[in-house]
């Protein structure tokens, strides 16, 4: 009997299971020098304050709340400056906060006024009692925390700065939690909150009026925004044209806190039923690492990053539990996009650190602007790709770009009695209008205003204080200084030398994300290493037919395909350890069947066959290894070839595998001591280790690096129940808190009652149970009187299963759990383990 998965669980029939290898000679293999890299790296870990000795210090974030940490992070960018908040200690009083230039050193700020014994809190106001996950957005002059205090519900507080005193100015406006702050390009704004059946939005009139904007639209469901039975830490950013949610669930207290993601493309209103559609490798941030203590991954909020073009997911992590509430620590991770495709490697170690402006200037002075009357410009210059930002007071100001000399510059210019903002080209002393955006409301020319200019590839978008404006307007810059003229205050101007999303392309991208075909390397970006030949090779956007609803959360993010031999991509990828990877490479199934290929930094080119996998009625979309690895932690170069088929990708990440023909065998008539890992304890009996009746029970034997093997267990039943037991293969993330059960983990679970046999893909809240089932062939009463051997076979993207040697069914996943732990695992059925043995194959 055979079964086949696709994103969830697809039909499909498989040709060909595995990759065929072969070298390639047909492509020079290439002789270069590894480049320099400039990069650095820090630690998530050191983030955290906690030890479990009571002891509490950090000097990267100091002053975090006693024996309760950083959760619920949020992190807002204002004027070139981080401000993080967070959760209050609960039944404590007030919101304490920090700020940071780098993402990495944070220092504590104090509201103007408050005393010493007040120092790092912004605000300190009596209604402020365990303050729950406040944010704070910048409109028009005036900063707005939102918070729900103990839980309660949500009040809006205001202050003139960043750094507070935030006074509550609403009454309690719902009894709702984790309240969020979305302001769309059209300056209409939106309120998000925490839901039983997803995240809750409302269209606010201000930001202080949060339920009384369009009527029709109050109150309303997202559309595919759900983690279980409730969900909670929404946010959403706009970049590109595309919006992108994420949340949490489902509860704070389990190691399995996880995000998810979903976009929104085609300009549909956000209350329609099919406005979000759920991302893809869902959840995007899940790990359970009780050994290193990194686990109960959530509650993100996502920023801009120093470059003003990367964005980092920033979200907490569970110490421990305490009396005073959940203990909890700040990390901070990288996004990578590839179109609606949205990716992060988190990790407690390791971690790349934000790339830094090219330029920095807090105000406008001598030793960075040349400074000439009401014309201040740069003594740096932007290069034919930029972002630059100005922060500025007044009116009519032209904030200056691409300045060679005053016959060839560009400007932008924000007109507030007009309601117009302009981009303005000026060529051989001839200006021209490029574009002209629109701003709906009244702005102050009094306060700070942020305008930002992103080019790239001759095309221009135009931000004001983080509203698109203009969008891909043509014009040409050469690049030149960025600066001022006019009648202005002048605060924080910076500039990088990415825009557009470039920074995806040059910054090394952790080898455990989904690295999109959209990120390769640009045109001579380091010296002796080619980035790319693609002369008959095409890069387009994903289309997936309404059909494949499975796999729909694809349909935007970017396919590249190779026309001829020889075309190739070169990718930046960061490896934290050394060691044996395997590519895992994610196609259309169309392309099941044909020739790629891949090599490491200069290597060998190894050319593959991509395992062919029919589609069925509900995906089309295929993720399987296509090949192996051996590689040195740091940053290398990953490249993938056509090597003469018309043969595309849409993305690949590396998992670390074993490679070393691993065999164990254990008669389990005493506890494991070494190379077992006991989630749950169990009890020494009839020469095995017995499970409880009614009890989920866990052991780990084997890291979590096993991908193909065979593995099999002997299991007698002590008793009779409506539960089962059996063997989870590429297992991991196993939680067990309050509101977590059976199918609380990642991997596949094959299990025995008193009937059948039957195989289960756990996926936390998007599990499908019992896929395949078949009779076991034995009564009631042989089960509890002898021995029944399991046997799984795990091979690519292919589980087998077997009961005392006889094949039972087999099932094919098109995204498979590809490596993980194996394990003894029960439901609830009360068994006998005895006589465990693993091999590689």
């Amino acid at each position: 009997m055979k079964k086949i998965l696709g994103i969830i669980l697809v039909v499909a029939f498989v040709v060909t299971q595995l990759a065929v290898f072969t070298a390639c000679n047909d492509i020079t293999e290439e002789q270069f020098t590894m480049p320099e890299m400039n990069y650095e790296t820090y630690n998530n870990g050191d983030f955290c304050d906690y030890t479990g000795t009571g002891e509490q210090s950090n000097d990267f974030v100091p002053e975090q709340w006693p024996n309760y940490g950083i959760g619920d992070p949020y992190v807002f960018r204002f004027n070139g400056m981080y401000y993080l908040y967070c959760s209050s200690r609960d039944n404590w009083n007030g919101v304490r906060a920090w700020k940071s230039t780098d993402l990495v050193r944070w220092q504590q700020c104090t509201a103007k006024g408050f005393t010493e014994e007040q120092t790092g809190y912004v605000s300190i106001d009596e209604s402020l009692v365990g303050a729950f996950a406040p944010e704070v957005y910048y409109w028009n002059g005036f900063f707005y925390m939102y918070s729900s205090p103990s839980g309660l519900g949500h009040y809006v507080y205001k202050a003139d700065s960043p750094e507070g005193p935030f006074v509550r100015v609403t009454d309690k406006l719902d009894k709702r939690i984790d309240g969020s702050m979305f302001i769309d390009d059209d300056e209409k704004m939106y309120f998000l909150t925490a839901g039983e059946a997803g995240i809750i939005m409302s269209q606010a009139a201000n930001m202080q009026d949060l339920y009384s904007g369009d009527t029709a639209f109050t109150r309303v469901n997202l559309s595919n925004t759900v983690i279980g039975s409730w969900t909670e830490g929404p946010m959403i950013i706009k970049r590109n044209g595309i919006y992108y949610i994420t949340y949490t669930g489902t509860d704070v207290e389990s190691q399995a806190y996880r995000i998810s993601y979903s976009t929104e493309t085609d300009g549909k209103k956000f209350g329609d039923d099919d406005a979000f559609t759920y991302g893809v490798d869902l959840p995007i941030v899940l790990t359970v690492d009780e050994q290193n203590n990194f686990k109960g991954l959530g509650h993100s909020s996502t920023v801009m990053g120093p470059d003003m073009d990367s964005y980092y997911i920033v979200y907490h992590s569970l110490n421990t539990l305490t009396t005073n509430g959940p203990y909890r620590s700040l990390n901070i991770d990288r996004l990578i996009f590839n179109g609606t495709q949205m990716s992060v490697d988190e990790s407690k170690t390791n971690s790349i650190k934000a790339a830094q402006p090219n330029f920095y200037a807090t105000e406008v002075s001598a030793d960075k602007f040349d400074i000439n009357g009401n014309t201040a410009l740069s003594k740096q210059s932007v290069g034919k790709t930029f972002t630059a930002e100005f922060n500025l007071k007044g009116d009519n100001v032209k904030c200056v770009v691409s300045y060679v000399d005053a016959d060839n510059y560009a400007y932008v210019i924000a007109d507030y009695a007009a309601k117009t903002i302009k981009l303005v080209n000026v060529a051989g002393g001839k200006e021209s209008v490029v574009a002209t955006g629109t701003l709906v409301n009244d702005f102050d020319k009094n306060v700070i205003h942020t305008i930002r200019v992103a080019y790239a590839d001759g095309k221009a978008d135009v931000y004001f204080d983080n509203m698109c404006k203009i969008s891909d307007s043509e014009v040409t810059l050469n690049g030149g200084k960025v600066g001022y003229v006019g009648d202005g205050e002048y605060y924080c101007t910076t500039f990088s030398d990415v825009a557009k999303g470039k920074s995806d392309k040059v910054e090394p991208k952790q080898s455990g994300a989904s690295i999109g075909a959209s990120n390769y390397l640009p045109s001579d970006y380091f010296e002796g290493v080619q980035s790319y030949d693609l002369t008959n090779s095409e890069l387009s956007k994903v289309t997936v037919d309404k059909q494949y609803v499975d796999d729909i959360g694809y349909n935007g993010s970017y396919q590249l395909t190779f026309g001829k031999n020889g075309d190739f991509a070169r990718y930046l990828v960061y490896f934290r350890q050394s060691g044996h990877y395997g590519l895992k490479l994610t196609y259309d199934q169309k392309y099941a069947g044909k020739k790629i290929g891949f090599k490491v930094n200069g290597g060998q080119l190894q050319t593959v066959t991509l395992p062919q996998v029919t589609c069925s009625e509900t995906g089309c979309i295929i993720s399987a290894f296509i090949g192996g690895f051996d590689v040195t932690a740091g940053a290398n170069f990953v490249a993938l070839y056509g090597v003469g088929d018309d043969v595309g990708f849409i993305s690949f990440s590396c998992e670390r595998i074993a490679n070393n023909g691993y065999e164990f065998s254990n008669s389990l008539a005493d506890v494991v001591e070494k190379g077992a890992i006991y989630s749950t304890m169990y009890r020494l009996y009839d020469g095995g280790h017995a499970t409880r009746g009614g009890s989920i029970m866990l052991a780990y034997i084997g890291d979590d690096t096993l991908s193909d093997f065979e593995v099999s267990v002997k299991i007698k039943f002590v008793s009779h129940n409506a539960y089962s037991a059996g063997l989870i293969v590429r297992g991991r993330n196993f939680a067990n808190a309050r509101y977590d059960g059976a199918t609380s983990i990642q991997g596949y679970y094959i299990g025995l009652d008193s009937r059948n046999v039957n195989i289960s893909r756990f996926n936390h809240s998007k599990s499908q149970t019992k896929v395949e089932a078949d009779a076991i062939g034995k009564t009631k009463d042989k089960l509890t009187k002898e021995f029944t051997t399991l046997k799984v076979v795990a091979k690519g993207n292919t589980i087998s299963v077997y009961v005392d040697g006889e094949f039972k069914f087999e099932i094919h996943d098109a995204h498979a759990f590809l490596t993980g732990h194996v394990g003894l695992y029960s439901d609830g059925a009360e068994v006998v383990y005895k006589d465990f043995y693993i091999k590689q194959i």
